[in-house]
């Protein structure tokens, strides 16, 4: 169980993916998804970052950002909670041609072009407000359907004078 900055106690249900660099994704009884950070991974920094995401509450469809910060029964600081996102990788779902086959069997070019239409609006609406997607990774982008799209992984977005610490040396350009 965590408690966000509400008070709210939230169940941790199972664990979702795998666990990544930073920590682990969980459902939860609420509703949300809860990024739990590892250990050594919770700093000051982080989580001032992550209140400064929450307190600009910033939304775009599908863009999960954080909503809440989560906390340990001892009031430690360990993560966030973030809406849900559904659907398929694009890394393993359209970037590797016999998957793309097998999971969009209907889709041709013209389907693929929306999805990057999409992609690249979401971006644009996130520059807007001054966010700046320093990691974009193709597991951090799933897709349901052409219209459908979500970007999950969010909290190492730039916003002001917090700088995104990760990224991909094939998407850093």
């Amino acid at each position: 169980t965590v408690i966000d900055n509400n008070n709210k106690q939230h169940k941790l249900l199972k664990q979702i993916g795998r666990t990544g660099g930073e920590g682990s994704v969980y459902l939860t009884d609420t509703g949300y998804v809860c990024k739990i950070y590892k250990k050594e991974k919770v700093t000051k920094f982080r989580e001032e970052k992550i209140k400064l995401l929450i307190q600009h509450s910033i939304k775009v469809k599908n863009v999960c950002l954080p909503e809440y910060l989560v906390y340990n029964n001892y009031r430690e600081f360990v993560g966030y909670l973030m809406p849900q996102a559904t659907g398929k990788e694009i890394k393993t779902s359209i970037f590797i041609p016999p998957l793309f086959k097998q999971k969009f069997p209907t889709w041709d070019r013209t389907h693929l072009a929306k999805v990057a239409l999409n992609i690249l609006e979401k971006v644009e609406k996130l520059h807007q407000k001054n966010i700046i997607l320093g990691d974009i990774n193709p597991s951090n982008i799933l897709l349901k359907n052409e219209e459908e799209i979500y970007f999950i992984d969010t909290d190492s977005f730039q916003i002001e004078a917090y700088p995104c610490s990760v990224g991909m040396v094939p998407y850093t350009r």
